[in-house]
């Protein structure tokens, strides 16, 4: 079974819970003949060559990400009795309170979330490529790219998507082990 991680959290997130999956998996009664598990990360993304508009445009995109989760926080326990939750969930719960209450005093704000580069997939071919490989190094083998969210236009989904298939994606593929295929004589 694999494991499914938000890069909301940032990577010390991603690493306690890849500790905890690799755990789950060490200790999983069965034979282990299945798939081999994976690691694939969830975050929402944005690429433009142009620093400039990656400080603006990254930031409002991060921004209404940051809010979007404060609503899903809010919707998700809005008619819900707080003495009702499990104990298993106290945890969820209490988080998801907090983030609905919020920003807080002291969080950063989404151009500090941006600048940071590794809660999202933000930035400048060379930004986006630090950060994949900045989950790589925590054992994510796969990405999953939200790149149309919210107020992001058809053309910037383009352009990320372009700029992914020109310059990130051969990046990590030219790292890539090449194997030689005999072609078979007919």
């Amino acid at each position: 079974m694999g494991g499914l991680f938000g890069s909301e959290g940032g990577p010390d997130r991603v690493r306690e819970l890849m500790a905890l999956y690799q755990e789950a998996l060490a200790t999983a009664p069965g034979d282990r003949t299945g798939p081999a598990p994976r690691a694939a990360l969830m975050t929402a993304g944005y690429c433009h060559e142009d620093p400039d508009i990656v400080a603006r445009r990254g930031t409002e995109l991060v921004g209404w990400y940051i809010e979007q989760q404060r609503e899903r926080a809010r919707l998700v326990w809005r008619d819900y009795d707080p003495t009702t939750v499990p104990p298993d969930y106290q945890g969820y719960y209490a988080r998801d309170q907090r983030l609905a209450s919020g920003p807080h005093p002291g969080e950063p704000t989404p151009e500090e979330v941006r600048e940071q580069g590794t809660k999202f997939c933000v930035g400048t071919p060379a930004d986006c490529i630090r950060f994949l490989e900045l989950y790589e190094a925590l054992g994510i083998e796969e990405v999953i790219l939200l790149c149309a969210v919210g107020p992001a236009q058809h053309q910037e989904v383009l352009h990320t998507l372009r700029l992914f298939g020109e310059e990130v994606i051969p990046h990590f593929r030219a790292r890539e082990p090449h194997v030689q295929v005999a072609q078979a004589s007919a």
